[in-house]
């Protein structure tokens, strides 16, 4: 896995040497490149079962250069994407209906960058996910799914969160597929996060955050 980064921020206000309050200088646009890398194995014992585990390692990123003095300094200017893994199952218990159940971790811990408490002061997370897919006929595939883990921000860490206020553990999606024919294919989908709020405390008193979140998705696909 190959991966580039960017990175620019601006108008942020963070505690300076003395503890006062000051603008944090904007180095406008700066890249990263990182490598890491990720493997799996589906099994499939018998028509009505299949089986999947998966591994990806950490994505190792070059530092932001202009940021690795001053914002980012707690990681050397680095900002690595975590570690995780998972295990699914997906069953077919009658025809043209799957149900899909499956457990992710997510180990922000070990990612530079996101996991030391002067920075966004993320945890680990546990994610568990069901899906269901079901062929109505040739043309048509109707999906829904549900997600749910704990928050990787706590209530300790809003003010560093503010700008990217990634808080909603849980999300409810719905999809479509239409087949135009055998090798042209339309997907739509909604996903829903259910609005979640974090109170400040500690270091972080009086600042509450709130996310609500919508995804709209179209998609073509071309079987050759």
């Amino acid at each position: 896995m190959i991966g580039v980064e960017q990175f620019r921020l601006g108008g942020l206000v963070a505690p300076g040497p003395d503890g006062a309050l000051e603008p944090v200088s904007s180095h406008g646009n700066e890249y990263a490149t990182g490598i890491g890398a990720g493997m799996g194995v589906l099994w499939t014992p018998t028509s009505l079962v299949s089986l999947g585990i998966s591994y990806f390692t950490k994505t190792w990123f070059t530092a932001l250069p202009g940021y690795k003095d001053d914002v980012l300094s707690p990681s050397g200017g680095r900002t690595d994407s975590p570690s995780r893994y998972g295990i699914g199952v997906a069953i077919r218990p009658l025809r043209g209906l799957t149900i899909a159940l499956d457990y992710l971790r997510i180990e922000w811990s070990g990612a530079a960058g996101y996991n030391t408490p002067t920075t966004w002061g993320y945890s680990d997370q546990n994610v568990g996910r069901v899906g269901v897919s079901y062929d109505v006929n040739g043309k048509w595939t109707l999906r829904a799914g549900y997600s749910f883990a704990n928050n990787n921000v706590d209530s300790n860490h809003t003010v560093a969160n503010v700008y990217g206020p990634g808080i909603s553990p849980r999300a409810v999606t719905v999809g479509a597929t239409y087949a135009i024919d055998r090798n042209n294919l339309i997907t739509a989908a909604f996903e829903y996060d259910i609005p979640t709020t974090i109170v400040g405390t500690g270091p972080s008193l009086g600042t509450n955050i709130r996310a609500t979140y919508q995804v709209y998705t179209a998609g073509y696909t071309h079987r050759f």
